[in-house]
């Protein structure tokens, strides 16, 4: 079949999935296929939190008071972003009516994975790998639990989708011109991820040890911390603001944080430090041990868990990100630029994946974080002289089970035991240590032998 033909099919099955899922937005025909889709009112539970932290912000209340006040939404989770992005992002959507702005936020939502897939596209020439970009980005279930539940995960998507292409930049076009926007695509993805949710401060030491992308980083980690200290110390910006010296002393105390910041254990009560913007920061750290074996939770210590019949020791599922964060150091050890960002490339995939492995709260629209590493890799596996055939074809082929549904579907309707919640969770939670596994067998094999030419 002639190429652009191809080309021209994809497009036509990517308009055609993104229309049939906004026509399940509104009939619920996907939403079968999701326990609290199927049986509670969830629909857009995500989202009115966000322009809600921007109206308290002009009513002189916290950002992260999301039931205080007039209610914007029949309901909603708790706002626990960036304060950044209450105002940046919240203020556009804060003008509509709830259910007209949720719309909107879709729209939104749909163009930045869009824009997501056109940025790693610019990785290849040929038209039917272009096409397929935005196939893999747009096209899969947690994509439309994204979509579904409002979330502002379409923003970090975007910003990983950025980081990766500056990497893949940096790597294999040499050229000033292209090495100049990678650190556009950088500095990008960065602040994008550090302003909405952090998942970039995982790829801190790759990032920091490679000297093509040490600059860049450094630049934004100095935006960042001026504009949180902002968000911190301002009263305009923080109305709710708890005493500096009383908040550092929160800050060191762990196990006081875990005891009364976690809106969980909190039975959704919001006390006065949870009002405090340090509280985005704060609550990674009250929710770090905390274990919930809900249904739609899919981490990898809730599947361990359950098919166990008991608690293991949290430890263990801190092993996958202490793993892939003594190997990022070990980058320092790669002589050779190229090998070294073709690692670095992976093992960014890998410390994205420890987020779904090792934290505790995992829900099923966060696999969508990993669709532009499946996108990277099906790019590469063309380039990269260690990641072709077996490895590429294992990692993509495992992969596509995070486009499938979880196999509650043809479970509903019977009793959920513990068999029930591991089958319904395997599908997301396997593939995952899989791929994690793979990448990084690959990372220290490669390692293992530069190190063994070095000495």
């Amino acid at each position: 079949m002639n190429r652009q033909l191809k080309h021209y099919l994809i497009l036509a099955m990517v308009f055609f999935w993104l229309f049939f899922m906004l026509l399940s937005l509104r009939f619920g025909f996907l939403n079968v296929f999701s326990y609290s889709a199927a049986n509670f009112s969830t629909h857009g539970i995500d989202f009115f939190s966000l322009p809600k932290a921007f109206l308290n912000l002009l009513e002189k209340r916290s950002m992260y008071d999301s039931w205080g006040g007039a209610a914007y939404g029949p309901y909603s989770t708790w706002y626990i972003s960036h304060p950044a992005c209450g105002l940046l992002v919240g203020f556009w959507f804060s003008f509509f009516k709830p259910w007209t702005s949720y719309w909107l936020f879709v729209l939104f939502s749909i163009a930045v994975m869009a824009w997501s897939a056109h940025v790693l596209s610019t990785c290849t020439t040929d038209p039917v790998r272009k096409s397929t970009c935005y196939l893999l980005i747009l096209c899969s279930f947690p994509t439309y639990w994204v979509l579904y539940t409002g979330n502002i995960h379409a923003i970090s998507i975007l910003g990983f989708a950025l980081i990766l292409t500056a990497l893949v930049t940096l790597a294999y076009r040499r050229d000033g011109l292209n090495q100049k926007s990678a650190q556009v695509y950088l500095l990008s993805g960065l602040l994008i991820s550090f302003f909405s949710k952090p998942f970039a401060l995982l790829y801190l030491p790759i990032l920091l040890i490679n000297k093509e992308t040490r600059r860049t980083t450094i630049l934004c980690l100095l935006i960042y911390a001026v504009v949180s200290l902002a968000f911190l110390q301002v009263p305009l910006l923080n109305p709710e603001k708890v005493d500096s010296v009383e908040m550092l002393q929160i800050a060191m105390n762990p196990q006081f944080i875990k005891e009364h910041l976690n809106v969980y254990n909190n039975n959704f009560v919001l006390n006065k430090y949870m009002k405090d913007n340090s509280i985005h920061w704060l609550h990674m750290v009250a929710q770090s041990d905390f274990y919930w074996n809900h249904i739609d939770v899919f981490s990898l210590s809730t599947f361990t868990n359950t098919l166990a019949g008991r608690l293991l020791p949290g430890f263990i599922y801190k092993l996958p990100l202490l793993i892939a964060v003594i190997l990022s150091i070990l980058l320092a050890l790669i002589r050779d630029r190229t090998k070294r960002l073709e690692l670095s490339l992976l093992l960014t995939m890998a410390l994205t994946l420890t987020f779904l492995l090792s934290y505790n709260m995992v829900w099923e629209y966060q696999f969508a974080l990993f669709l532009p590493a499946v996108v990277t890799l099906f790019l590469l596996r063309e380039q990269a002289e260690f990641f072709r055939r077996t490895w590429a074809s294992l990692v993509l082929g495992v992969s596509f089970f995070f486009y499938l549904p979880s196999f509650y579907f043809p479970l509903r309707g019977k009793e959920i035991d513990g068999f029930a919640l591991t089958a319904i969770r395997a599908n997301k939670v396997v593939p995952a240590l899989i791929i994690y596994l793979t990448l990084v067998g690959i990372c220290a094999a490669e390692m293992t032998k530069e190190i063994r030419k070095k000495s």
